[in-house]
């Protein structure tokens, strides 16, 4: 260990996974203001004045991560999958304000989109009827998310379709 210097601290450059290499991030690579607006919350959330956005903005970002994580065993299967959807759900439902399907479907219509993609009420709802009015692409993501969250959690039959989005396929 000594003759490849491995005792010193300063030239230890640690993995979290060792199957997956280091790599170096730029300046380019990081969203600044993302970043900068976090660390200034990060501070408060640990004083004795947090409030419940900052507990939840945190408690999300956890969440978040979580589902991030797709399984990559042998093992996987759809359920595990469905998991991940249920975090991705309840990710967004921290950050309402109770914690309902209608809340977060109210704050993502209240968001102002810079993507035409994102703000364009094009997209049909679930059991849509002629004249009725479309939705927005996050509006339509979030409900297929909900839906399947819902399927997963509660039992209900899934299969390989119930991941499949119908606009992007």
């Amino acid at each position: 260990i000594a003759q490849i210097g491995a005792h010193e601290v300063k030239r230890l450059k640690g993995q979290t996974v060792p199957g997956i290499s280091y790599v170096h991030l730029t300046r380019g690579m990081i969203d600044t203001a993302l970043l900068d607006a976090l660390l200034k919350r990060l501070p408060k959330r640990f004083s004795p004045e947090h409030d419940r956005s900052d507990v939840a903005l945190f408690r999300s970002l956890n969440m978040g991560l979580s589902a991030s994580a797709l399984p990559g065993n042998v093992e996987a299967t759809i359920f595990d999958i469905g998991r991940s959807v249920a975090l991705w759900v309840s990710a967004f439902e921290i950050l309402s304000k109770d914690g309902t399907c209608e809340s977060v479907l109210k704050l993502l219509k209240a968001v102002k989109w810079n993507l035409s993609a994102c703000s364009d009420a094009i997209y049909e709802p679930r059991n849509y009827k002629p004249g009725q009015p479309k939705i927005s692409l996050p509006i339509w993501l979030y409900r297929a998310m909900n839906k399947a969250r819902n399927d997963f959690i509660h039992g209900n039959e899934i299969n390989e379709k119930t991941l499949i989005v119908a606009p992007g396929k």
